[in-house]
């Protein structure tokens, strides 16, 4: 595999947000502005878009808040789960369908240069949002780079350039919600990241693009497809898709999460493991990864 070009943290405070490095991988992009602020600013947004992150936000609180959810069956209360619920362009989990469920088909693509890892989730989410199928794509990895994430010059991806892509890259496309507007933020607990994630998958069927530590040097919890002994542990920052989950956030290691990986295998690679550790890499700070961040 292509080790993942190890990210590094800039903690920048704004009126509106503080951003962080994290680290890259993927092809592709043409040039195109990124606006007023720039990278280590508030992510400059149009008065609809800011209406849109608001809107967004407020609804994974109620979902976040919502009672009667359940891993294990049944609802507290007597207040039914709605069971397997379809969703645009989604089908159940190949973990078989939960009782709570949601899940997108994308087709994980290879980071082309090492620290290509947010470029290449760009590409997948795009590709997505443009309704590729797996052999073909939206945009090459370094048209991305070129035109919205900057990775090449910058030699990571940050969250407010992953982002950028994102919104680039998925502007017009025809699963893209017209409420519905990309942006990056910093987690502070597992069942507000989980609930944020059910709203991007299972509201408006877009998938999250979430920066973790896969595998660090003497830590408990790893990223699944770097579980191999042949890949070394190291301090380093890294940009995945996360496409589904199965089962609501309870603080155990029931519930799962899918993803892509486009640091391992020929062709990319997919996931699934338990939310809870999957949220211990996604909030584990070290010396080249700020904990937290998504791009949702």
């Amino acid at each position: 595999m292509k080790r993942a070009e190890t990210t590094w943290l800039r903690a920048l405070v704004s009126a509106a947000a503080m951003l962080v490095l994290l680290s890259a991988s993927a092809e592709a992009a043409t040039p195109v502005a990124v606006g007023p602020g720039g990278p280590g600013g508030d992510l400059p947004l149009t008065a609809a878009q800011r209406q849109n992150v608001a809107q967004k936000e407020a609804r994974a609180r109620l979902e976040e808040a919502r009672p009667g959810l359940s891993v294990r069956g049944g609802a507290a209360g007597g207040v039914a789960q709605a069971a397997c619920p379809a969703l645009a362009g989604g089908m159940a989990p190949a973990t078989s369908c939960g009782t709570y469920w949601g899940y997108l088909v994308t087709y994980p693509r290879r980071q082309v240069k090492s620290y290509y890892c947010g470029v290449a989730t760009v590409q997948v989410i795009s590709n997505y949002a443009w309704n590729m199928d797996a052999s073909h794509d939206r945009y090459s990895q370094q048209y991305i780079s070129d035109a919205w994430t900057n990775t090449d010059a910058n030699g990571q991806t940050t969250a407010w350039y992953e982002a950028v892509g994102l919104q680039g890259a998925t502007a017009g496309s025809p699963r893209l919600p017209a409420n519905f507007t990309y942006y990056y933020k910093r987690e502070s607990s597992g069942s507000g990241w989980h609930a944020d994630l059910r709203t991007d998958i299972g509201y408006f069927s877009m998938p999250m693009a979430a920066s973790v530590a896969p595998k660090d040097p003497g830590y408990g919890y790893v990223l699944a497809t770097w579980s191999s002994p042949s890949i070394t542990a190291q301090y380093a920052g890294h940009w995945i898709v996360l496409t589904g989950w199965n089962g609501a956030w309870d603080g155990t290691a029931v519930p799962t999460v899918n993803f892509d990986d486009s640091a391992v295998g020929a062709a990319g690679s997919t996931g699934t493991q338990s939310a809870y550790s999957m949220w211990q890499i996604i909030n584990k700070a070290n010396p080249n990864h700020a904990a937290g961040y998504v791009v949702w």
